[in-house]
C-alpha cells in the first residue's frame, strides 16, 4: 500500500480545493477519507494577515487543503487564491469547486452522433478557459479584450498532455463507469441520502429565442408588464416554474441522447439504481472543452450561445478566472437543467483535477469542478434562489461528481504507476546450498517465519515495471527497520535498464544497533520522479540471529536530532617565539661567516674604489637597492621570531616593488660605467 504521511508544514500540501458554495463544500468535505482540522497536532494554521478559512484532510493518499470562498465572483476568487498563495507555499494544483451553466452541445466531441449533447447530470472538463466578460461594451456588442497580454495564459504543458490522456478512450471509459460507485459510496454518508436525481423529465430545454416569462396561456392572472413577446420579463415570471409561466412545451428541444434514456427507463430518468434501490442515480457522460468565465450570470441563451459559437466554450461560470493567474486552472462541471435558464445556471458544480507534484511542479495547477446546466429560457435569478434549487433539484450525479472526479482523478493523476513482478527472497548459508526462494508480491507478503545468521546471505530478485512495461525506475531500496525502537537503515538495489534489480545482504552490512532487535521489518520502497507517492509494500519479517561466540559489537548511540549542549570552544596558546639563546647562538653563525665571503669577495679582485663614483652617479638608487636587501633580511628574521606569514607577505609585497626599481637602476648606471671603460 503506498505510504499515507501527514504534511509536517503548511508548505507540504501540494492540492488545495476551493468551493464557492456551502453545497459544493460539504460534497467535497464529505469524500475526505481524514479530516485533520480542531486537532492539536494537526493545526497548520495559516499566514498573518490571511482571512480565508480552511480545512485539511486527506484524499485518498492525498493530503488536501479546502478552502471555502465568502461568495461567487472573479475578484472575490482572486482574493481567496492570493491568500492560499500566501499561506500555503507549495500548491501545484488548485481544484476550484463552483457551478455554472452549460451549452447544450459540445460541438468538439464527435464520439458518436449524439454524445455531443451535455445533458443534465454530464460532466464538463475544461481543456481551457475564456474570460468572456473582459473587454468594451459598444452600443451593439462586447468586444472582448483577447491580445497575449490581457488574455488567461492556456495550461502549462503538463496539464494539457494530462488531460489529453483523460479525453482518450480507456481513460474516460474508465471514469465513467465509477462515477455510479463513488456516489453511491457518497449517498451512504449522513446529509446525503435525500439527493435524488430528479429524473429525465425535469432535463428541459427551450429554444434559445423563446423566453422565460408570462404567456397568454398561463394559470396566473394576466400580466400587463411581460405578456406580449416583445416585452421585458417581469421579476414575478422569473420566480416561476414553466407550467407557473405557461411556458409552451412545443418550444422544447428534443435531444437524441435524452430520448434513448426516457425510452429505456420509461421516462423515469434513473439509469442505474443504488442502495437497494433507494436512490436513482444518473449515468453522467464526460465532455472536454474550454470553458468561459466571467462576473455575469449567463441567464441570457442567445448570448451564451453567440459566445459558444464565438469561443468555442461549453460552460459557463462565475470563478475560475479570478484564481487562473495564481495557480494554472483546470474547469470540470457538472450539468443541469431546471425551469428555464433559472436553474441551468444553478446546477454547476466544480470539478476537481489533479497535477503529478512532482511537479512540482514544478508550476501550480488549478482545476475547477462545477455543475453544468443546459440552458432553458433565459432569465435571471438571485444566488439564494440558485441554491434553494441545488438543493431541491440537483440529483446527487450532479453535486458530487466533482468529488467522484476528485477521488478518481487523484488516484488516475498521481498514484504509482510502478510496480514490480518475479519478485524472490533468499536466504543461502556460507558453505551450503542455496536456500529455498520465498516469492513474494504487491499484496502477498512473505508469511513465513525466516532468521538471518551471521554467516547467512541475503538476495532479492525482482523486475520492475511501469504499467506493462519493464524499465528502471528512478528509486528503487529496501528499509530494514526496528519497529520498536523506529531505527531503521535502507540499502539500494542494483537495477539495469531491463528493469531487473538485485539485492545481497549480509548481517555485515545491518548497523549493530538494528541487530540486537527481536525483529526487522523489510519494507520495499518503489518509486520515480512526476508521483507524489512511492509503492512502499512491507515483503517480509526477519529475525537476525547471532554468533554468541563472536565479540559483540557496541552499537553506536543512535542519531538523535534535538537541540544539543553549548559547546564550549579551547582554543591553544599562540606558539612563542623560540629562546633568545638559539636567536643569538643562529647570528653568531652567520657574522662568523662574513669574514669569509669578504675575503672571497677581493679574492676574486673585488675593489671599492669605484663606490664614490656609484654613489655620485646614482646618489639614491643605489642606498634604496642596499636597503631593500638589508630590509628583506630584517623581516625574515621577524617571521623567524614573531610575526606570522600573512604580517610578512605584507612587508614583502611593499619592498619587492622598491627593490626592484631602485636595483634597475642602480644596474644600469653600473652596465653604464662598464661600457665606457670606466671599470
Amino acid at each position: 500500500m503506498a505510504i499515507l504521511r501527514r504534511p509536517y508544514y503548511r508548505d507540504d500540501f501540494e492540492i488545495a480545493i476551493i468551493c464557492a458554495l456551502k453545497v459544493e463544500f460539504d460534497a467535497v468535505e464529505a469524500l475526505l477519507d481524514e479530516v485533520w482540522e480542531g486537532n492539536g497536532s494537526h493545526a497548520y494554521g495559516k499566514a498573518p494577515g490571511d482571512p480565508n478559512v480552511y480545512t485539511t484532510g486527506l484524499i485518498g493518499t492525498h493530503p488536501v487543503v479546502l478552502t471555502y470562498m465568502p461568495g461567487v465572483g472573479k475578484a472575490i476568487a482572486g482574493n481567496v487564491a492570493a491568500s492560499l498563495r500566501s499561506s500555503f507555499l507549495g500548491i501545484k494544483l488548485c481544484l476550484v469547486v463552483g457551478i455554472c451553466g452549460g451549452v447544450p452541445e459540445n460541438k468538439d466531441d464527435e464520439d458518436d452522433e449524439d454524445g455531443n449533447e451535455i445533458l443534465l447530470g454530464d460532466i464538463v472538463i475544461s481543456t481551457g478557459i475564456v474570460e468572456y466578460d473582459f473587454g468594451h461594451q459598444y452600443s451593439d456588442q462586447v468586444v472582448r479584450n483577447n491580445n497575449y497580454r490581457e488574455s488567461l495564459s492556456r495550461p502549462n504543458h503538463e496539464i494539457r498532455a494530462f488531460l489529453a490522456k483523460m479525453g482518450g478512450y480507456r481513460c474516460r471509459t474508465r471514469l465513467t463507469e465509477n462515477i455510479p460507485l463513488y456516489l453511491a459510496d457518497i449517498s451512504a454518508k449522513e446529509g446525503f441520502g435525500t439527493l435524488r436525481y430528479p429524473g429525465a423529465d425535469q432535463d428541459k430545454l427551450f429554444e434559445p429565442t423563446y423566453i422565460h416569462k408570462h404567456h397568454t396561456n398561463t394559470r396566473q392572472p394576466v400580466c400587463v408588464d411581460c405578456q406580449d413577446r416583445h416585452d421585458a420579463t417581469c421579476d414575478t415570471a422569473l420566480g416561476l416554474s414553466c407550467t407557473e409561466n405557461g411556458c409552451d412545451a412545443s418550444k422544447q428541444v428534443t435531444r437524441k441522447r435524452l430520448e434513448k434514456i426516457k425510452h429505456t427507463v420509461g421516462g423515469s430518468g434513473v439509469s442505474l439504481t443504488a442502495l437497494e434501490g433507494e436512490m436513482g442515480i444518473q449515468s453522467p457522460q464526460i465532455h472536454f472543452g474550454a470553458v468561459a468565465s466571467g462576473d455575469l450570470s449567463m441567464m441570457s441563451a442567445y448570448h451564451r450561445d453567440k459566445i459558444a459559437a464565438k469561443d468555442n466554450v461549453i460552460a459557463f461560470e462565475r470563478t475560475a478566472a479570478g484564481i487562473w493567474d495564481a495557480f494554472p486552472t483546470v474547469i470540470i462541471k457538472v450539468n443541469t437543467s431546471c425551469k428555464c435558464g433559472t436553474a441551468a445556471h444553478a446546477a454547476t458544480i466544480t470539478k476537481h483535477k489533479t497535477r503529478n507534484p512532482n511537479p512540482p511542479q514544478p508550476a501550480t495547477t488549478t482545476t475547477n469542478v462545477t455543475a453544468s446546466r443546459t440552458s432553458l429560457h433565459p432569465t435571471s435569478s438571485s444566488s439564494s434562489s440558485q441554491q434553494k434549487i441545488v438543493m431541491k433539484l440537483l440529483p446527487a450525479s450532479n453535486l458530487l461528481a466533482a468529488g467522484l472526479l476528485l477521488c478518481q482523478w487523484v488516484s488516475a493523476a498521481t498514484p504509482s504507476a510502478w510496480t514490480f513482478a518475479d519478485a524472490t527472497l533468499q536466504i543461502s548459508q556460507k558453505g551450503a546450498e542455496a536456500g529455498p526462494k520465498q516469492k513474494f508480491t504487491s499484496t502477498s507478503p512473505i508469511s513465513d517465519a525466516l532468521t538471518l545468521k551471521n554467516t547467512d546471505s541475503l538476495k532479492i530478485l525482482l523486475t520492475t515495471k511501469e504499467g506493462d512495461t519493464a524499465k528502471r525506475p528512478h528509486q528503487l531500496f529496501l528499509f530494514v527497520k526496528d519497529t520498536e525502537s523506529e531505527l531503521e537503515s535502507f540499502f539500494s538495489f542494483d537495477v539495469k535498464e531491463s528493469g531487473k534489480a538485485r539485492l545481497d545482504l549480509t548481517q555485515k552490512d545491518i548497523p549493530v544497533a538494528l541487530l540486537s532487535a527481536p525483529s526487522l521489518s523489510f519494507t520495499l520502497v518503489l518509486g520515480s520522479f512526476g508521483q507524489s507517492t512511492p509503492l512502499s509494500i512491507e515483503i517480509a519479517k526477519i529475525t537476525p540471529v547471532l554468533d554468541a561466540a563472536a565479540k559483540k559489537a557496541l552499537p553506536e548511540p543512535p542519531l538523535k536530532y534535538q537541540k544539543l549542549n553549548e559547546i564550549h570552544h579551547i582554543f591553544r596558546a599562540e606558539p612563542r617565539s623560540p629562546p633568545k639563546v638559539i636567536s643569538l647562538v643562529f647570528l653568531a653563525a652567520v657574522a662568523a661567516c662574513l669574514p669569509g665571503l669578504f675575503g672571497a669577495w677581493f679574492g676574486l679582485s673585488a675593489n671599492l674604489s669605484h663606490l664614490p663614483k656609484s654613489l655620485a652617479a646614482s646618489p639614491v638608487a643605489h642606498p634604496i637597492f642596499f636597503a631593500s636587501l638589508l630590509a628583506f633580511e630584517a623581516v625574515f628574521f621577524a617571521y623567524y621570531t614573531q610575526i606570522n606569514i600573512f604580517q610578512t607577505l605584507a612587508a614583502v609585497t611593499v619592498i619587492s616593488p622598491v627593490a626592484l626599481l631602485s636595483g634597475s637602476r642602480a644596474l644600469r648606471e653600473v652596465r653604464a660605467r662598464r661600457l665606457n671603460g670606466e671599470r
